[in-house]
């Protein structure tokens, strides 16, 4: 579950006085910060503690394809370090005495590519224990974990290869092939942060490149919550690459316009006890964040259950578990960028169908009904509501999601 009424939340904790960093609200009027130092939140992840390397999929830098050693590798037993400088050296120390010819053959390779295409090659792992393909692809000083799951037609989930997993179903999985990929919000930064980390277009720029390294082609792409604006602008600017488009619990905007049209349906419909338990768990809330402000998003979002649930006493901590973020990201794109998203000209300039799933209950955006105004004339998006769910229906409602998913998949 994504935050998607966090200016308000922002808002909320600044009248509280709970430490914001430096982000700023609608109505504040101060500059944004972006943090200067390297991201530290970012726990070890453990399906990555194992790591093989194999040749299901080709690398692909700007100078063409460079393909990998075909053969496979057995899991070896020791993972990468967070210090560690040169994993590359890693794969041939640790490569099965049977193989070490491959094994220097490979690391030559991967060793060639790093040095004609810096931060684009893939280290893939496979847990013996699922059927995903994960790894890390290194770009612009940034480690963006991907995992894909299933077969089929080829799904991209932008947003964490971490979070999103643990929200879709077995059934869409024997139907399609899931590619959860992070961007710089969920990155491991292997730098310090710079202001154009935050922005949209490095977002968009990011998600083509992580295609061409996974070598994905023509795409359908979802997006949840506040990534919905990210496929969606990913769609506007590269249609060659997107067949059809899903927007998951994603509002028009963040404007106070939309976000003050969820609140009064808020204040007029939530029930007395889903109000009473907000109250509680936004309390605990400012205790967290207090206690761990680098994870402030996350304990953001699980304080938010009452809205973001159907069930108002939803625990999703199991989740979010091994998720690391990097705030500044969010602060801009989540307070700022998506409070402004020029979505009726988004909508205008699609040429890619376009299906919209909202939940009923969902009180962290602006109810479907705002999406209305916005719509072109003449070949309209979809739009699909789900009467028991509120910001997340593919786990909400996961058998009906899948059904309306694959039928305009299909």
């Amino acid at each position: 579950m994504m935050l998607t009424r966090y200016v308000e939340i922002l808002c909320l904790l600044s009248c509280r006085g709970v430490k914001t960093n430096g982000m700023r609200c609608l109505d504040s009027g101060a500059g944004r910060t972006i943090s200067t130092a390297p991201n530290r939140s970012h726990p070890p992840e453990e399906s990555h503690s194992r790591f093989a390397v194999s040749s299901p999929l080709p690398l692909r830098g700007a100078g063409g394809l460079v393909p990998f050693a075909a053969s496979m590798y057995e899991p070896i037993n020791s993972g990468w370090d967070d210090n560690e400088t040169d994993p590359l050296a890693k794969l041939a120390e640790h490569s099965p005495p049977a193989n070490k010819r491959q094994g220097r053959f490979l690391h030559s390779r991967l060793r060639s590519a790093r040095e004609t295409h810096p931060c684009e090659y893939v280290l893939m792992s496979h847990p013996s224990n699922t059927r995903a393909v994960r790894g890390t692809i290194l770009r612009d000083g940034f480690s963006f974990g991907y995992s894909i799951e299933g077969q089929g037609p080829t799904l991209l989930i932008v947003g964490s290869h971490v979070f999103y997993p643990r929200t879709f179903s077995d059934r869409l999985r024997n139907r399609r092939r899931l590619v959860f990929i992070d961007h710089r919000g969920f990155a491991r930064a292997e730098r310090p942060l710079e202001p154009r980390d935050a922005e949209l277009v490095t977002v968009i720029d990011d998600i083509a490149a992580i295609c061409d390294v996974l070598d994905l082609g023509q795409v359908d792409l979802l997006g949840h919550s506040g990534h919905g604006y990210m496929a969606l602008e990913f769609a506007r600017r590269l249609p060659e690459r997107v067949r059809k488009t899903v927007l998951v619990g994603t509002g028009p905007s963040h404007s106070a316009a939309h976000m003050q049209a969820g609140a009064r349906i808020w204040e007029a419909l939530a029930a007395p006890e889903r109000k009473a338990r907000l109250a509680a768990d936004l309390a605990a809330m400012e205790i967290h964040i207090a206690v761990e402000p680098e994870r402030r998003f996350i304990w953001m979002c699980l304080g938010m259950a009452a809205r973001s649930w159907f069930d108002p006493a939803y625990d999703a901590t199991a989740l979010w578990a091994g998720v690391g973020v990097n705030m500044p990201v969010f602060d801009r794109l989540w307070g700022e960028v998506f409070a402004s998203y020029p979505t009726r000209d988004a909508l205008a300039e699609l040429t890619r169908p376009l299906l919209i799933c909202m939940g009923r209950h969902d009180h962290l955006v602006a109810p479907i009904e705002t999406w209305l105004p916005l719509l072109p004339e003449g070949d309209m998006p979809k739009l699909a509501l789900f009467e028991r769910s509120a910001h997340t229906p593919q786990l909400e409602e996961a058998e009906l999601f899948d059904t309306v998913l694959l039928d305009f998949l299909s």
